[in-house]
Parts: C-alpha cells; sequence; structure tokens
C-alpha cells in the first residue's frame, strides 16, 4: 500500500498491511516495554490454539494515557498480562479490583516496591480488592490499618494464580482456596 502523508511524501507500507502486530503507545520507557512483550509472552500460553491463530490475525495496540509524562517500572507486568486476554478472551476485569506486580518469563510474579503508595491510590479511587505479588505479604502487614481496613488483597505467587482470580472473582470460596492468603479486614464499627 502507497500513501501520500500531509507533506506530500511517499509513505509504503503501514501496520493495517501486517497483522498479528502487537504494538504500543504512550512514552514508555525500556523496562516498561520489556514488560509488555513478557505479559504478551506469558499470556499467550493461557490461549488455546485457535486463540492463538485468532490472535496472529490481528492487531493489538495498548496505550498508556498521559503521553507527555514518561512510564517505566516493571510492576504493571500483571495488570497488561490480565488486560491482554481480558481483550483476546473478552472477559472483563472487574473495576472494582485492582492489581500490581512484576512478571518474569516464566509466569512467577515478583514484589514490587511502592505498596503502600499503590493501595492508598486503590483506596482513594474506591478500589477495595488487590491483588499483589506473595513477596509484598511482609510490606502489607506493616502498613498502617487504617490503610489495610476494608482492603481484600490476594497474594499471588505466579500468573496462573491471578488468572484463576480473575475466572473466579466473583466467586469468593473458589478464590478462597487458590489465593496463597488473603486479608479481608473490614472497617470496625
Amino acid at each position: 500500500m502507497c500513501i501520500r502523508d500531509r507533506y506530500q511524501r511517499r509513505v509504503h507500507g503501514s501496520q493495517s498491511d501486517k497483522r498479528g502486530i502487537f504494538s504500543s503507545s504512550g512514552n514508555l520507557q525500556k523496562v516498561l516495554q520489556e514488560s509488555l512483550r513478557i505479559a504478551q509472552i506469558v499470556g499467550s500460553k493461557f490461549l488455546t490454539e485457535q486463540q492463538l491463530k485468532e490472535v496472529s490475525e490481528k492487531n493489538i495496540h495498548i496505550h498508556f494515557t498521559q503521553g507527555a509524562i514518561p512510564k517505566d517500572g516493571p510492576s504493571a507486568g500483571i495488570s497488561i498480562c490480565a488486560a491482554y486476554l481480558s481483550l483476546i478472551l473478552n472477559k472483563t476485569i472487574p473495576a472494582n479490583l485492582s492489581m500490581t506486580g512484576e512478571l518474569s518469563l516464566s509466569g512467577e510474579v515478583h514484589k514490587i516496591g511502592g505498596l503502600q503508595a499503590k493501595l492508598t491510590a486503590s483506596k482513594i479511587m474506591n478500589v477495595k480488592k488487590a491483588i499483589v505479588p506473595y513477596g509484598n505479604m511482609g510490606d502489607f502487614l506493616e502498613l498502617p490499618q487504617k490503610l489495610k481496613e476494608g482492603m481484600t488483597v490476594y497474594f499471588v505467587k505466579n500468573f496462573s494464580d491471578v488468572y484463576l482470580s480473575l475466572i473466579h472473582i466473583s466467586e469468593p470460596t473458589r478464590l478462597l482456596s487458590i489465593s496463597y492468603a488473603v486479608f479481608c479486614l473490614k472497617k470496625k464499627k
């Protein structure tokens, strides 16, 4: 395909000519770009052959808003992977759920920094459920009681735990059996 841009230069080809492209935008730095690729690789392990074939025939683009602000860090790994699977499987991620965790190529969920700030942001946004790396359990226990009150936190070691949590998030008994630890702290009356 050949098109002309607004300066009347000839531009050959476009992304629409190619299929199976996973792209991103939004001023992403190197570590976050790596997290995107890892999320795609890990997410693909949860797809059937038919779903993988369908994905290879589509272009997927993920945009991180506020493009003027550089974004970096591995903490969004499980969130990106969950969003990728949500799109492909046509399964909605509950709006009252936040998640954070670095994702490895083997699917392990690694400890992150800044847990207090992330849970505070969740609470401000009235999000009362969070999926957090198991490695951050000690950090969670040291947080102020006021922050923990009313939050349900699911600690995970592997993305398969995240995947199962997303499928069964509305079924607490099943969720309890797959989570390594769950803290449900209700507000004191």
